[in-house]
This record gives structure tokens, sequence and C-alpha cells, in this order.
């Protein structure tokens, strides 16, 4: 007597879905992010209003979705954006359990003979358990849960992605063209929404070719999936109509920018990764799509027996894999998504789990009636092994997962990151400060510190402050505590030393404080960093200042009592260490304060002699972050100083190691802290130097000299630096104290070249001009083939405005060097000031034929060939500069004299009004631009 179609099946199609719904729900509130975490950080600042200065690109839907929140009580809107993930996460694990119930079990002979009915769906009374095992294989993994728990997007962007393959399902059972149309436009809106699916569309398309077949090309069918869809793209408008006009951008821009990241973010994702991870789970859906004809393969007993084998041993490797994927080894999107959350693949690999439990629970469960040949005790045994080890999973499985993932979820959505924004709140002082940070985050959580109370405080984006229209802003959202910029144009840049120079002003009337530990840049050429815990506040140099003053004895106290805020961030052996060192949050955290107790570390040894306390805590920033390079390395000198002892380290490879790829030392500053290791200091002076951060190099190389005190090239670095900054008593003192050093004898001898040459720099910058030419005169005497002192002679008299004489010099250096640069782009300026532009044509074209990319060159060569009439030429040649330096201003403004001296109305004012937001308000060709605006009648 034949068994009955399952009853079971309806209880999977419909109610199971919402079973889960409800119980996926409940689980994710009660595990919910008790505030905002990290991942969420930026998109709940701009849904919130945080982050008031940056525009919204990407996330339209979320944005949209998301509008009914600011309308809640402050208190209320962290916990509604939370509940909000955990809402369309479960309903997520609903379309994946309808999803799994709706996969054909059809595909092989050995499948088909153990159907009951004709819908090719799996009828058997386990019908529940494939998609309740996929259910729990997806909703427990740690990327998935940490993302339905906390407002970072992805719970919506993946529910996108479901909702488009369940249409997919729905319509290859019911046939109903309505289900394509729901594809469609939950397809336009997934891609409007999220890169990621962009990248999944190709996809997409071959399975919705694949169930519609040949009726696919039906060009009625394709219009009016095209409206569908179209109608879901529209959403790419949203956030260009809804960008303030205050950030100065129009509608075309902001579409751009929204095409332009995405672009962005699908052209830099990890290829590699992305492609191994499709081959282990597009692979399998796509062999689940084909319907394995009986007569597949070898139709003998023999060859029916081993086509079987290998499709149970295909489905096996299949749902091992996507197992094996879950539980996030080093095989998976986690470990390979470079901090992505690669959502999307875990949920292919739920199906893959689900349409494979279904398989074997189908195949070794459910007997073939008109097989003619029964499996013996051995087939029998395996069968049931099979579906044992399936039934087992769905304890197993999720058991594993929750012991595995729930103390990192508990870390992750905790307390740690509240207490460290309170941390940083708590250091600013109670009557307010301008908080400044190179970092938004630190911002950010200052911000959300703050949220629903009244702040006293004014949070400063060091990156934009170079904008006018930043200023603007800041002006009206503090009105009377911030200037407004008045007239100024609101595509007016403001260089780095006027910006340097409007905090130190600042610093005689309100509390500049720096959130984190300081990094180059151009305030620090005027300002000091006083510590205060994890923050410091920026002092004012007094006069005749250079380096910082000493510890005070109140720094000393903070930095000896700093500490982080909560003991998850402190590793500890006797705790689930390994899972809850898997939360981003706590891996971050712990990355940051290793950074503070490193700086304060270098801090307290460059106060301390000898330095013991600092070895404390350069072991606490090894204890926070053992990958912390610079802080092993101060580790190791500290030992050194100590027991006196030399170090170890092979400090080339610890070099390379810190600046791989993508790495500077601007990013291993703000990663790891400073070093304190005298090659190091030197390295990091000769950096600063190099980007007209004098002050700062000074520091580094007055370390050098504390640290190394026979390294007599450093000694020369801080003499040669002293006078960059303009302070030549202060370089003579530098030299006269390194003449007096025995030991520096030898090495000053051997540099006597450079210490002529530095000697002759400071008669120079005295006013002794005089005497400074005639030093340098007859140290070239001595040595006629030193590049540095003809380079500085040629200094002296471009300064002086004796280009003769400075031609004579630069000549003379190309006889020894030939292809120098410097004398080569000198030589080409000089000549051109001297009206011999077709000369200067000739030093100007070579050195371009040597550095192709020297941006200097070409732009001496346009104005040469401007001069000479060549206009099409010159463009060129500023068409060259601004592809090598489109952040200056010279290209425009030589395009923009082109286009008017041609009378090319429209470009004229294209190339002035950019260079302009570019150009300082006192460069010469600033005032030119403005002139010719005001011709033009361009004028803003």
């Amino acid at each position: 007597m034949d068994n009955p179609p399952s009853p079971p099946r309806n209880f999977t199609l419909s109610v199971l879905p919402w079973v889960v719904a409800a119980g996926a729900l409940v689980l994710y509130l009660a595990t919910l992010a008790s505030w905002v975490t990290l991942p969420a950080l930026g998109l709940t600042a701009q849904v919130v209003g945080w982050d008031w200065w940056n525009p919204k690109i990407g996330r339209p839907l979320y944005h949209l979705l998301t509008l009914p929140v600011k309308a809640f009580p402050a208190g209320a809107q962290l916990f509604a954006l939370n509940a909000f993930a955990a809402l369309c996460s479960a309903l997520t694990l609903a379309l994946l359990a309808r999803s799994v119930a709706l996969l054909p079990q059809d595909r092989t002979r050995d499948q088909r003979a153990r159907l009951r009915d004709e819908t090719s769906l799996l009828a058997i009374p386990a019908n529940w358990l494939p998609p309740l095992l996929a259910v729990l294989a997806a909703g427990l993994q740690l990327s998935f849960w940490e993302h339905a728990t906390a407002a970072t997007g992805e719970a919506l962007d993946l529910l996108l992605f479901a909702a488009a393959i369940w249409c997919l399902l729905e319509f290859r059972q019911g046939r109903d063209d309505k289900w394509l149309a729901r594809f469609a436009l939950v397809g336009g809106l997934g891609f409007a929404n999220n890169w990621a699916m962009v990248g999944f569309a190709p996809f997409l398309l071959a399975a919705l070719v694949w169930v519609k077949g040949f009726e696919f090309f039906n060009l009625r069918f394709l219009g009016r999936l095209a409206a569908w869809g179209g109608a879901g793209l529209l959403l790419y408008l949203y956030n260009p109509l809804a960008a303030s006009p205050e950030l100065g951008f129009g509608f075309g821009d902001w579409l751009n920018a929204e095409f332009g990241a995405q672009k962005n973010n699908l052209l830099f994702s990890p290829k590699g990764r992305v492609l191994l991870l499709s081959f282990a789970t597009l692979l399998p859906l796509a062999l689940i799509g084909i319907r394995w004809s009986s007569g597949f393969g070898d139709v003998s007993a023999a060859g029916s027996f081993v086509s079987n084998l290998l499709f149970r041993l295909m489905h096996a490797l299949f749902l091992a894999g996507c197992v094996f994927m879950t539980l996030d080894q080093a095989f998976s999107p986690r470990a390979l998504g470079e901090g992505r959350a690669m959502l999307l693949f875990y949920y292919l690999g739920a199906l893959v789990i689900g349409y494979c439990a279904g398989y074997f629970l189908l195949v070794c469960g459910a007997k073939e009636e008109k097989a003619w040949q029964k499996p013996g005790p051995l087939g029998k045994a395996l069968n049931f092994a099979c579906v044992g080890i399936v039934c087992l999973g769905l304890v197993v499985l999720p058991g594993w997962l929750v012991k595995q993932n729930l103390p990192s979820l508990r870390a992750q959505n905790g307390p740690a990151v509240r207490g460290f924004a309170a941390q940083l709140a708590k250091s600013l002082p109670g009557q307010g400060a301008l908080a400044l940070s190179e970092q938004p985050t630190h911002l950010l959580l200052v911000a959300a510190h703050f949220h629903g109370q009244a702040s006293p405080h004014i949070l400063l984006d060091a990156r934009m402050l170079q904008l006018t229209r930043y200023h603007r802003q800041l002006a009206k959202r503090h009105a009377g505590r911030w200037p407004d910029p008045g007239a100024t144009p609101d595509t007016q840049v403001i260089p780095p030393i006027a910006i340097a120079s409007f905090l130190g002003m600042q610093t005689r009337s309100n509390h500049v404080v720096l959130l984190h530990p300081p990094v180059p840049a151009m305030y620090l050429e005027n300002l000091w960093p006083e510590p205060r815990g994890a923050t410091s506040e920026l002092r004012l140099y007094d006069t005749n200042q250079i380096v910082p003053p000493m510890l005070s004895p109140a720094s000393r106290k903070v930095m000896l009592s700093w500490e982080p805020t909560n003991s998850l961030v402190l590793p500890n052996p006797e705790s689930n260490e390994a899972r809850i060192s898997a939360s981003p949050d706590i891996q971050a955290l712990r990355i940051g304060y290793s950074a503070i107790a490193n700086w304060h570390g270098v801090n307290l040894q460059r106060a301390e002699n000898p330095p013991k306390e600092a070895a404390s805590l350069f072991s606490l920033a090894l204890l926070l972050n053992p990958s912390n390079l610079v802080a092993v390395l101060n580790r190791d000198f500290n030992e050194s100083l100590r027991t006196g002892k030399p170090i170890t380290n092979n400090l080339n490879e610890v070099a390379q190691e810190l600046l791989g790829p993508g790495q500077t030392w601007g990013t291993v500053l703000a990663k790891h802290g400073p070093p304190d290791e005298p090659n190091f200091c030197f390295t990091l002076g000769q950096l600063f130097r190099q980007s007209g951060l004098p002050r700062q190099a000074i520091i580094q190389f007055t370390r050098v000299t504390e640290l190394a005190p026979t390294n007599h090239v450093a000694h020369l670095a801080l003499a040669d630096t002293f006078i960059a900054l303009g302070v030549p008593d202060r370089a003579k003192a530098a030299l006269d104290a390194a003449r007096a050093k025995p030991e520096l004898r030898a090495g000053l001898v051997a540099s006597e070249a450079a210490v002529l040459r530095l000697d002759a720099l400071v008669l120079s910058q005295k006013g002794k001009t005089a005497e400074a030419e005639q030093a340098f005169v007859d140290a070239l005497k001595k040595f006629p083939a030193d590049l540095p002192l003809m380079d500085s002679l040629t200094e002296i008299y471009l300064l002086s405005g004796r280009f003769t004489n400075a031609l004579a010099v630069t000549e003379a250096q190309l006889k020894v060097a030939p292809t120098s640069p410097r004398a080569l782009v000198n030589k080409g300026g000089i000549l051109i000031t001297l009206k011999q532009f077709e000369a200067a044509l000739v030093p100007l074209d070579k050195l371009i034929e040597l550095q192709p990319n020297h941006s200097g060159a070409h732009l001496n060569r346009a104005m040469a060939l401007m001069n000479l009439n060549r206009l099409d030429d010159a463009a060129k040649s500023y068409r060259k500069v601004l592809e090598l330096e489109p952040a200056k201003h010279n290209g425009h403004f030589g395009l923009g004299e082109i286009a008017w001296q041609r009378k090319q109305t429209g470009d004229a004012k294209k190339h002035y009004e950019a260079g302009l937001k570019l150009a300082p308000s006192d460069a010469p060709e600033t005032k030119i631009a403005q002139q010719r605006l005001k011709e033009l009648g361009g004028e803003k």
C-alpha cells in the first residue's frame, strides 16, 4: 500500500517560516547590542545626526526606512535601529526556511524514485528538518548574529537578497509572473542599496533565465521586467535628492558619487577570495539547478551504482564544505573577507546545507518501492548513518555555534565601546573644549556619549578644517562660539599653515583637546600635546620654545594610572579568550588602547633616566596587541637602555613589515604609536623634514642625539632643520655642541662639506649675505663637486635676484651631475625668468625624458610654452600637471588662462573656479583668476 503525501509539508511551507521568524526575533532581541557598535557607528551616526559633515552615500533604502527613527526620543533611537536589524534578520531567516522548503528534490534519478508526488518538493515526515537546519546554521553564525543585533545595515541588504531568491523559487513552483515582477523590483532596490548585490547580478540574471526558459526573451515580458526593475533603481536618486545644499554640491555630483562608491567597492574587493567563496557556494547551487537525466552515465547495474555513489559523494562534499564555512574556520567569508560582512555567501551556504540535508533524508531515509535491487545490510547501515548524521546535526551544529559564538557576541554587544567613549568624554574639560581628531571614529563616539544631552564641546574633524564650507557649518551649529567665514567663498581651500595658526589662537581662550595619540600634522608645528590619559591637550609653544617641555608630575601620574576601562579589553587566559578576541569591537579597542599605552610609554621613557616605569606600559601595549611591532621595538630598546645590552632586533625587517602594502608612517603611528629607537626616530625626522614639519623633525633628531650621542649625522640633521625652521642661533648652537664632543670629531671631518654648508647657511639667515656667499665660494673651492653646496648657493642667488650668477652655478652643477633633477628644473626656471623661453625647454625636456612624472618640469615647460604662444603644447603640459597633482591649483589656472586667451568663456570659468577652490588666498595667481572671473561675469 502506497504511503500518502506527507501532511507536514503544509506546516513546513506555511507555518514553519513564521515560527522561525518569531524565534529568531526573540533571540536577537535578547542578545541585542546595548549601545552602538563600531561597525554600526558610521551608519548610525548619519541616521541620528551625529555625523552632519559627511554626505550620505550608499544604502538609500536604509536611510529612507529609518527616517521615522529621528522622531523617537533620543533614548530609544539606538534601540530602535538595532531592533530594526533584528527584525530584518528574522524575516531573512523566515525567507530562508521557505526557500529551502521550495528547493526541488527531483534532480537525480535516486530522488525521483523516492518522491511521492509530482511537486518535486520534499514529501517526507521530516521535511521540516532541512529548513530548520539551514536556519540554525545561518542564524547562529557569528557574522550573521553580529549584524542581526546591531544597526550596520547589512541585515537589510541580506533581506533584499533573500527576497530575490525567494521570488525566483516561488515562480518556479507556481509559474506566476507576478513573482518575477516582484523579483525585478526587489533586485532594483537591492542594487541601489547594496554594492555587493550588484556583484551577484550575473548569478541572479542566470537564475532568472534558467527558471523562465525561452519565454524570458519575450519582448513584452522583458518590458514589464524592466519597468519593475527600473522602479526599484529609482532609489539611486534618493540620497542625491535628500542631500543638504549646505554641502555645496549638486544633484549630478551626488549621483556620480553614488555610482562611484559602488564601482570602487566592486573594483577594490578581494577578487580572488570572492571567486574562491563563489566556487564553494554558487557552484553547488548551479549543479543543484540541473535536473540530471535518468540515463546519465552508464545504465548498467555497475554504472548506475557508480553514478549514484558519485552523486552522494558530491552532495556530502557540498554539505561538509558549507558547514565548515559556517564554523568560521580558515576558509570562510569571515576569515577571507578582510573585514567585510559577506553575509550573502553565508546565506547561499545555508541554502546548500538545507538542500543537501533534504537530499540525504530522501535518498537515504525513504524507500524506493520499485527498486529492482534492494540495499544490502551494509547499504542499509550507511543509509541509516547518513540520516542519523543529518538529524544529529540539528542538535550538534547549533550547540557548537552557540558555544563558540555567544562569548564573542556578548563582548561585541557589551559595554566596552561605551566605556571607551565615556573615557574620551570624561577627559574633556567640563566647561567645554574644541575636541580635535584625525580619526572620525573618536568624534562620533564622543557625540554618541552625549546623545540626547546638551554637549558643551565642539567636535572638529581635522581633515575637514581646510574647507571653508565646514567652518560655515560649524558657525551655524555653534553660533557665537565659532567664527563665521563671512564673505570667504565656500570653494576656498584653507592652507594647513592657516589652520595651525587658527588652532593656536584658539588655545588662548579655549581648551583644544586631541582625542588620540598625536600623528604628524601641521598644527603640531606650533602646538604640543600634553597627555591627559587617552587624550592630550594641545598647548601653544612659548616664545623661543622649540620642543615640548619636560613631562609634568600631573601628566606623569595620569599616564602611570591609565588603563583600559573595561576588563574584557584586557586579554585573560582564564576566560574564553579565543572567542572574545573574535569580536571586531574588542579587536579594534585593543589596537587603539595598545597605541595609547605605547605612546605613554614613550613619553615616560623620554622623561626617565633610567626608564624603568615605561617598561610596564610597553608590556601592556603588547598584551593588548601582540602584533604591535613598534611596541615590541620599544620594549626591547627599553631593556637595552636599562641593562646596557645592545638591541638584537632586525630593524630592516621590522621596517619592511610595518611599511607593508598600503601602509605609510602616518598609518603606522596612528595604529601602533610612536617608536623611541634612534634609527627609527632618525627616519621619522627625515620624513617630517621632507614633509615641511621642521619642529616635529627637530623633536626626533634631538631624541636621536640623546639616545645615540655618537651619531654625527643626527647632529648635522638637527642643525639643518633648525635652519629650515628659521632659527640660525639654534643651528649654530647645535653645530658648536657637536664640535665640542671629541667622539664626533672624526665624523664631522668626514662630513666637512656638510658642516661648511651649514655654517654658510647660518650666516645667510643672520643677514650676512656677503659673508655667506664667500663661505659658499670658499667651500666649493675645497669641494667643487658637492651638490648640496651648489644647491644652497643657487638658492642664495635666486633669493637675492642674481639670476645670472644662479645660472652659472647651475651650469657647473650639471657638469658634475648632468642628470640632476633639481639642477635641470632650476636651470629651466632661471632661463624662464631671464625670458630665454626657447632655451628653457632644453633642460626641461631632458628632465621629462628622465622623469616623465616630474610635475615641476611639466609646470615650467607649460609656462615657457605659454610665453612662446604655443598654446596647444602648453595646454598638454598643464593637463599633465593636473593629472600628476590634481589637488593643486597650477594646472587649472594655466588651462583657464589659455581658454581666456582663446575667448573660450565656459572653459575659462570652469578652470578658474576649480583653481580657486584649491589655491591659497595669498597666491599671486589667485588675484589674477578672481579678476578674470569678474571680467567673464563669473565671480561667486
